[in-house]
């Protein structure tokens, strides 16, 4: 015993002996040594505890993952008939807008007018040169976007303008709304 407190000696790994007092061994954090015969793990309180936590992370992220999974889909489809408007451009002012030009085909969208973002239809211009709409992509996917129309509309003064039309969307919200765009 060394004052009111027994010392013990334990041996490290080069030979020297390290003394400590029974106070320093029972300050020390639980490490549930094997030669005391308790078990190391986590009790069910515990256990309970994170179950609990990673389900309110999960009730609180999931809400704002699909909202960006539908505004995600919104912006693809924008980007698939977005590349269009050049090709409409063209055949408008160059080409004079012959019959055929004005087709997905004509505009070089056979591949997306398929695609598994949306349905692509290409509308003719009027006498004046507006289209309204011009290119036109029905949304598929997500069933809070499935219906919603993604426009490309050109004006007489030859700018494009990106409107959404989302009637046939009941479950539409305004966050889906790609940067400069409208709704209907």
């Amino acid at each position: 015993m060394y004052g009111d407190c027994a010392v013990h000696a334990r041996r490290t790994g080069n030979d020297a002996i390290k003394l400590y007092s029974e106070n320093d061994i029972l300050m020390t954090p639980a490490l549930h040594h094997p030669q005391n015969g308790r078990q190391r793990g986590f009790s069910l309180i515990e256990l309970m505890m994170i179950v609990v936590i990673i389900g309110l992370m999960a009730a609180i992220a999931m809400p704002s993952y699909l909202q960006y999974i539908a505004k995600t889909q919104v912006a693809s489809g924008l980007a698939e008939i977005s590349s269009s408007v050049k090709q409409y451009e063209y055949e408008l002012n160059a080409k004079g807008g012959s019959d055929g030009a004005f087709t997905a085909d004509g505009l070089g969208l056979t591949a997306a007018a398929n695609g598994h973002r949306c349905t692509i239809t290409v509308y003719s211009p009027n006498a004046d040169g507006t289209a309204t709409p011009g290119i036109e992509c029905t949304l598929k996917g997500d069933p809070s976007i499935a219906g919603a129309k993604v426009q490309m509309n050109r004006q007489a003064t030859g700018n494009w303008v990106c409107v959404i039309d989302a009637t046939n969307a009941p479950a539409w919200r305004e966050a889906y709304l790609p940067q400069n765009c409208s709704t209907l």
